[in-house]
């Protein structure tokens, strides 16, 4: 009669302890949700910008001095003024180009704090527009948000001036008249790039151009990053090349 009696006891005491445990589990707060990149980039219009919606290359808190401007300036040649834009392209040769990309918008005060991904220059291999390279470090870092902001600005994007061997879509982007509609859009357009560092997703099995690996990209890793392009710098749209898409 006493084996029931203590069996029954030590069920008794084993399920307490099981709902206790159930309990303390469930009454754990909710992980808190990850903000979108549309939230966040509203915080920093609050937080950080006093309200302005809009990130340029002309209200960075640091700027090119006019010594560095002139000495970039002085490195390229058969000038041409954009009819409507205010802009001015200029031509060089070789491989000038990507140092020149690269010390015209290294600028003191913003290039100390751009994380060491995004810093240099980069080349879109490729690509089958007549792009060739891109910078990202004149640009403003937001810390606290793990987010970068980097408008095109002057010496910011590469263009090439005619046509490589084996073009991709057999150069068609290439030609004269898509080339320079697709270089004025961009620049006459002022985007703006924005990269939201986050943890990787993850990946599906085999998905091609894959870099980072499921669970990297925690802070203070770079291995992983929302990308968006905003038109007229504002950062308060969603982000298209007409005003937002995430890539």
């Amino acid at each position: 009669a006493a084996c029931p009696s203590a069996a029954a006891d030590g069920f008794a005491q084993e399920s307490v302890h099981e709902v206790s445990s159930l309990l303390q589990v469930s009454s754990r707060p909710a992980a808190k949700q990850e903000q979108t990149t549309p939230d966040v980039l509203r915080d920093i219009i609050k937080n950080e910008l006093g309200g302005r919606q809009a990130i340029n290359w002309w209200n960075l808190p640091a700027q090119r001095s006019p010594e560095q401007l002139a000495e970039c300036q002085s490195k390229l040649q058969n000038f041409e003024n954009v009819t409507g834009t205010g802009l001015e392209w200029g031509v060089q040769y070789g491989g000038v180009g990507p140092a020149l990309a690269n010390n015209c918008t290294k600028v003191p005060g913003l290039f100390e704090h751009v994380p060491e991904a995004l810093q240099g220059v980069f080349w879109m291999k490729g690509n089958a527009m007549n792009e060739e390279l891109a910078t990202f470090q004149m640009g403003q870092w937001f810390e606290e948000y793990r987010l970068f902001a980097s408008p095109m600005g002057p010496f910011s994007w590469v263009w090439a001036g005619g046509t490589p061997k084996d073009p991709k879509a057999l150069g068609v982007m290439y030609s004269p008249f898509v080339s320079g509609y697709a270089t004025s859009a961009l620049a006459v357009g002022h985007t703006t790039w924005v990269l939201r560092f986050l943890p990787c997703p993850g990946a599906g099995p085999g998905y091609p151009g894959s870099k980072c690996e499921n669970g990297t990209g925690a802070a203070p890793e770079f291995t992983y990053a929302e990308l968006s392009a905003h038109t007229l710098d504002n950062i308060s749209m969603a982000g298209d090349q007409f005003g937002g898409a995430t890539y």
